[in-house]
């Protein structure tokens, strides 16, 4: 807005009672200098990373939620699936005894017995024959029941992996069924021999192996990081939580309580914490992916603007509401600011979750903000760019499967906004 087409309305304003002349006056009395060197504070503060993560699973702000059924679809996608057979001998009065063990792939479970609650479970079904002299006997059918610790690796700066270490594993248990009538010194030493080269077996195939890998997201110049820790494990409710830590600063300890709980029917949960919204949207809105020179519109503008944007506060809602602020400076001219409020409610579109502007409000500012139109910023390009970055932050689709390491096809499921923030759970979709 330039100096002539603002004439007309300062001299209208000044025809109105004192409080229009008393605007009047701060509009042409507004010192443009401090108003940019506060703009200038404010996008300095935007654009710092921290320069580690921290190490520890203690005041995550971003969780994922497991339960069984998503830790076994992640865990299968396997390099290869069809698990060789194992063949062991020995000697019973002169004549050679061969075992036939045939595994399948382990089956997890979230939490191990008393003497280790924190572990995976897992559970091997196996065929197994014993024959002699080289013949290849008939299958019988088998089971190895053993746990595990489960632990987050660093793959590079950038991804994290949930893994359950195989090396460390220990029996728990075990079922055989071998067809025939063998004699005891032939079964007997059959089953022991079988339980410990089953054992070897998992321990070097499996190794440490993967789960799941987290990736940072894919945005703006690709320098926000994320990594996992912990992870946490809720036998009773049969779910895991990874903490999500993240290079990007906060303002105090953010306080997302863990969450070991999904409803009924999900397989997957992302839990985010409004601190970490705000700081990820005001490093976007630093780099440009959300718009940070725009008109008296809200929308981008070709050029030097001296109208600039940043984002203030992000707060999430019992009245399933995110509410944010943001503030608008005019640096040059006719200087001042307009702060802005926006509530965004959530909703389940075709395949994603989406963030919906609910209304848009100026609540304040000083020099010229008092004549702006909240009307025309709902539709504005600032929010349109600011919401385009909050759903893809949500719809987080860095989670990789087990060594395969291929993207886990995942379908929303349901969604909540509370005090605590934001929660959107999704189901696991088999056979893609």
């Amino acid at each position: 807005m330039n100096a002539p087409r603002l004439l007309p309305i300062l001299a209208a304003l000044c025809a109105t009672p004192l409080a229009g002349c008393d605007l009047a006056n701060d509009l042409l009395n507004s010192n443009c200098s401090d108003f940019d060197q506060q703009y200038q504070d404010d996008l300095a503060t935007s654009a710092v990373l921290n320069e580690t993560i921290p190490a520890t699973p203690e005041n995550f702000p971003m969780g994922v939620v497991l339960n069984n059924r998503a830790v076994n679809y992640l865990f299968a996608r396997l390099a290869e699936t069809n698990l060789p057979e194992i063949r062991e001998s020995f000697r019973v009065l002169g004549q050679e005894v061969t075992i036939v063990i045939a595994p399948e792939i382990p089956l997890l479970a979230i939490g191990g017995n008393d003497a280790c609650r924190e572990c995976l479970a897992a559970s091997v079904p196996f065929g197994i024959g014993v024959g002699f002299n080289n013949e290849n006997p008939p299958l019988g059918g088998g089971q190895l029941d053993a746990q595990m610790p489960v632990t987050m690796l660093a793959i590079d700066n950038r991804k994290t992996a949930l893994t359950a270490q195989f090396e460390g594993l220990t029996v728990t248990g075990l079922t055989v069924e071998i067809p025939g009538d063998l004699p005891s010194n032939v079964l007997d030493p059959a089953e022991d021999i079988a339980a410990r080269a089953l054992t070897s077996y998992l321990q070097t195939r499996f190794r440490s192996a993967r789960i799941a890998t987290f990736d940072s997201w894919e945005l703006g110049a690709g320098e926000i990081l994320l990594a996992g820790r912990g992870p946490f494990i809720f036998p009773e409710q049969e779910t895991m939580l990874v903490a999500m830590q993240s290079n990007l600063p906060l303002t105090g300890a953010p306080d997302l309580q863990v969450q070991s709980a999904m409803p009924e029917g999900a397989d997957i949960g992302f839990v985010f914490h409004p601190g970490l919204l705000l700081s990820l949207t005001r490093r976007m809105n630093y780099e440009g992916v959300v718009e940070n020179s725009v008109n008296d519109e809200g929308n981008s503008f070709d050029g030097d603007s001296s109208n600039k944007v940043t984002l203030q506060t992000m707060e999430s809602t019992d009245e399933q509401l995110l509410r944010t602020t943001a503030r608008l400076w005019r640096t040059d001219s006719l200087c001042g600011t307009a702060d802005l409020s926006a509530s965004l409610g959530l909703s389940v579109g075709p395949g994603q979750f989406a963030f919906t502007i609910q209304d848009v409000e100026i609540t304040g500012g000083e020099g010229f903000g008092s004549l702006l139109n909240a009307d025309s910023w709902a539709g504005g390009q600032f929010i349109d760019s600011l919401v385009d970055t909050l759903n893809i932050t949500i719809n987080y689709d860095q989670i990789f499967g087990g060594e395969e390491g291929s993207p886990a096809e995942m379908g929303p499921f349901q969604f909540n906004i509370d005090s605590r923030g934001v929660s959107v759970y999704l189901n696991v979709l088999e056979g893609v």
